[in-house]
């Protein structure tokens, strides 16, 4: 089987690249630069440059997992995916599948998000299929990132508090998924993270006990996070977090997705412990 992964360079779509390998697949990749490890067949494009068809020959299943984050890039990564969507197509590729985002929605107040449901609403038109992951735990990527400024800082504010659930899922359960590709159901969204939430104070005592971090940690309430977060904008200061992203963190709390892992058969542990697992082995 031939797997092909547009942003195999990421967080998430290297350690995709990586598993498939590790099962036997063919594997290749499309991104600005080559990846960790070397793959079957790689070629070197940003969203909506130029690749050979060759590389979606023969090819049994594409995962769109590239986007590119500077700002206003929105138009960029939709025509970029819907380019490569349909050379795919055209060269006979059996099924694609795109990552979208817990921040998809059509009333997200990012671009982000904007751009991310938009594609879930071509995906569903074309009959293809549609994995809605949640913040993924693992040894990269905005989990990572977040772990490390919250076990690291010795003055941590932890804006919003537990007001703040996160959804999460771990990258083995987006693998397993993702390798039963060929039974998921098509032309429809799938919400792919654990159903019990985890409030964003409760992580952060997790990770600094598991760090062993030093210093002090304290939830701010979201009225004073986003007068913060305002106020150092202002003020040209940078923070981890920024007011725009901070208010679509808020609002993704009322969009309603419900977990899909009951329907996909995903049998994970409580977030907590697969956090406790992941900083353990890191």
């Amino acid at each position: 089987m031939k797997i092909v992964i547009t942003g195999s360079s990421g967080f998430i779509g290297g350690e995709l690249a990586r598993r498939f390998q590790e099962t036997g697949q063919t594997v290749g990749g499309i991104d600005v630069q080559p990846g960790a490890g070397p793959l079957n067949d790689f070629q070197l494009a940003g969203l909506g440059g130029e690749v050979s068809s060759a590389i979606f020959q023969n090819t049994d299943l594409v995962v769109h997992a590239a986007h590119d984050m500077s700002r206003e890039s929105g138009p960029k990564n939709i025509s970029g995916t819907k380019l490569w969507f349909q050379q795919a197509k055209q060269a006979g590729v059996r099924r694609q599948l795109f990552l979208t985002s817990y921040s998809a929605h059509a009333s997200a107040p990012s671009e982000y998000g904007q751009t991310k449901y938009s594609l879930e609403r071509f995906f569903i038109d074309q009959e293809e299929l549609i994995l809605r992951p949640g913040l993924v735990i693992g040894p990269g990527g905005s989990f990572y990132k977040l772990a490390q400024f919250l076990a690291r800082g010795k003055l941590v504010p932890v804006l919003g508090g537990d007001a703040v659930k996160l959804a999460l899922t771990d990258m083995e359960s987006v693998f397993q998924v993702i390798n039963r590709f060929e039974s998921l159901p098509a032309g429809r969204v799938l919400n792919l993270f654990h159903p019990d939430r985890l409030g964003l104070w409760e992580m952060t005592r997790l990770i600094r006990r598991l760090r062993h971090a030093r210093g002090w940690a304290f939830p701010v309430p979201v009225g004073m996070s986003k007068g913060l977060l305002k106020t150092a904008e202002r003020l040209g200061v940078k923070l981890p977090n920024s007011y725009e992203n901070f208010m679509a963190l808020l609002k993704s709390q009322h969009y309603g997705y419900t977990s899909s892992y009951a329907e996909l058969g995903v049998q994970s542990e409580r977030p907590a412990d697969l956090i406790e697992e992941n900083l353990l082995r890191s």
